[in-house]
C-alpha cells in the first residue's frame, strides 16, 4: 500500500472510529511507527486531523485549541486500560497464553498476575521484552521476520502457532459483526487464524468503535468467540447479537 493509500484509509478510519492509536495503524499497515507519525504529521498539516500524543482525532472532536491525550493513551485509554483489566483476570495458573502487540494487548502488562506461574507465548518484541523480566511468567517469542511494528506475522511465524496449544487467546479486532472478526490485511489474518484454530479459549477485546462493518479479511467466526470484553459505551442491542450466539459479553467499567 503506497503512502497516499494509506493515508485515505487511515483518514477513513478516524471518520468510522472518532479516533487512531499510532500503535495500532502501525500494526495494521505493517509500518514503522515513524512511518505513521509522518503520515499524522502531513495530515494535520493539511487540516485533515489533529494530531495527539497517541495518534490523532477528528478536527471536529476539537474542543480547544491544546487538547491534551494522556501519556497512558500511547497504549491505549481509559477504556482500553479497563477492558484490559478485566482481561488479565482470565489468566490461571499453569496457563498458555497468547498475547499479540497492538495497543490494547499493551495495556495489559500492567495488568499480568505476578502471583502464579504461567507461560506467554507472543509474537511482539515489546511484550517479550516486558515479560522476561517476570519471574512468574515463561516467554516464548515467535519467530520470523520482524515488521516495522516490532511484531511476526510472516510465513515462518504461521509455521509457529502450530507447535503449541494456547489455553487462552487474546484478540485484538479491528472489527467485529455478527458474521465474526476481520482486518484489513490477509496476511496478518491468516495468522491469527491459525491462533485461534490451536485455542482454547478465545478473548475478543473490542471497543464500542470496533463494532462496525465488516473487513477485508476473516480471522474467525463469531461463534468461536468465548469471551467479548468491550466497554461501556457498548448499546445494548449490539451485546444481544453476539450473547444470542452463546457469547459472553463483558462489559468494563473504568
Amino acid at each position: 500500500m503506497f503512502s497516499e493509500e494509506r493515508r485515505n484509509d487511515i483518514l477513513r478510519k478516524l471518520h468510522q472510529e472518532g479516533r487512531v492509536l499510532a500503535k495500532d495503524l502501525a500494526v495494521n499497515y505493517q509500518v514503522s511507527m515513524d512511518s505513521i507519525r509522518r503520515d499524522l504529521r502531513s495530515m494535520e498539516q493539511e487540516g485533515l486531523l489533529k494530531r495527539t500524543h497517541g495518534g490523532a482525532v477528528p478536527l471536529q472532536e476539537i474542543n480547544t485549541p491544546d487538547q491534551y491525550v494522556s501519556h497512558e493513551e500511547m497504549n491505549g485509554g481509559p477504556d482500553d486500560h479497563a477492558i484490559a483489566k478485566i482481561a488479565a483476570r482470565f489468566i490461571k495458573e499453569g496457563q498458555t497464553i497468547f498475547i499479540g502487540g497492538a495497543a490494547k494487548h499493551e495495556a495489559m502488562l500492567s495488568y499480568l498476575p505476578n502471583d502464579i506461574p504461567y507461560t506467554i507465548v507472543t509474537n511482539a518484541v515489546e511484550i517479550a521484552c516486558y515479560t522476561m523480566k517476570m519471574n512468574n511468567i515463561e516467554t516464548y517469542l515467535m519467530g520470523g521476520k520482524v515488521n516495522k511494528s516490532g511484531s511476526m506475522t510472516d510465513v515462518l511465524a504461521h509455521q509457529f502457532t502450530s507447535l503449541m496449544r494456547y489455553d487462552v487467546c487474546f484478540l485484538f479486532t479491528e472489527a467485529l459483526t455478527e458474521r465474526g472478526l476481520t482486518t484489513e490485511t490477509p496476511e496478518i489474518a491468516l495468522f491469527y487464524r491459525h491462533i485461534c484454530e490451536n485455542a482454547t479459549s478465545i478473548v475478543a477485546l473490542a471497543g464500542r468503535d470496533k463494532f462496525n462493518e465488516d473487513k477485508f479479511a476473516k480471522i474467525c467466526p463469531a461463534e468461536k468467540l468465548d469471551v467479548i470484553i468491550t466497554d461501556r459505551h457498548i448499546s445494548e442491542e449490539k451485546m444481544d447479537v453476539f450473547k444470542a450466539l452463546g457469547i459472553e459479553v463483558i462489559v468494563a467499567v473504568g
